[in-house]
């Protein structure tokens, strides 16, 4: 799926999120004078699990990624280009999986929303909410990821056909690159803690 495709799937995803949440306020307004036992759906449950085991393969290419990272790094220092290059497409190839597990997170945290209204109490429910819009972050950050790699590649081509100074841009953007992948692991880790502390508030 290219990174287009799952634009569009976050545009309607953030739709489908804010419905869900005005209804899940409605619903939170009934909870509280009808019903006050702790609840959370297995349907939500399930997802969260397949999310967070997602989530985790997302931070080991991740990892991966800033290894890489490090690698193109030297080779530009060392001014061996052609090899920045191999290792600029090879990193590209593992950026195109991490979008694939972009998308798998996507429909497991649409699976997670769409079961999201039925969890008690309201509080327990906009604090599942906040997990779930820290995993949609995510996907927004391997978006801005793989646009970053893209420039990467470019600068570097043009130091090896063109000869061009790429010290500034290049710097530039490994900055940005190392600062998404942080990103997304503080994310992720978010998500987790959030999610943790749901569970054990409902215990």
């Amino acid at each position: 799926m290219d990174k287009y495709s799952i634009r569009k799937i976050i545009k309607k995803f953030r739709f489908f999120l804010i419905f869900l949440i005005v209804i899940g306020l409605s619903l939170g307004v009934w909870s509280l004078f009808f019903s006050r036992d702790n609840y959370i759906p297995q349907s939500f449950i399930d997802a969260r699990r397949t999310s967070a085991i997602v989530g985790d393969q997302i931070i080991g290419l991740s990892s991966e990624s800033s290894d890489g990272i490090s690698k193109i790094q030297k080779f530009q220092e060392d001014k061996k280009y052609n090899e920045a290059l191999d290792a600029i497409v090879a990193e590209r190839k593992r950026v195109s999986n991490m979008r694939d597990k972009g998308s798998e997170l996507l429909q497991s945290l649409s699976a997670m929303t769409q079961s999201v209204s039925e969890i008690r109490p309201e509080a327990s429910r906009t604090a599942a909410l906040q997990a779930i819009n820290y995993e949609t972050g995510i996907v927004n950050h391997l978006i801005s990821y793989n646009e970053d790699l893209d420039q990467l590649l470019q600068i570097i081509a043009s130091r090896v056909l063109y000869g061009e100074d790429i010290t500034a841009g290049f710097k530039d953007l490994i900055t940005k690159i190392n600062g998404e992948i942080g990103t997304i692991n503080d994310l992720n880790k978010k998500f987790t803690e959030a999610m943790d502390a749901l569970e054990k508030g409902l215990k």
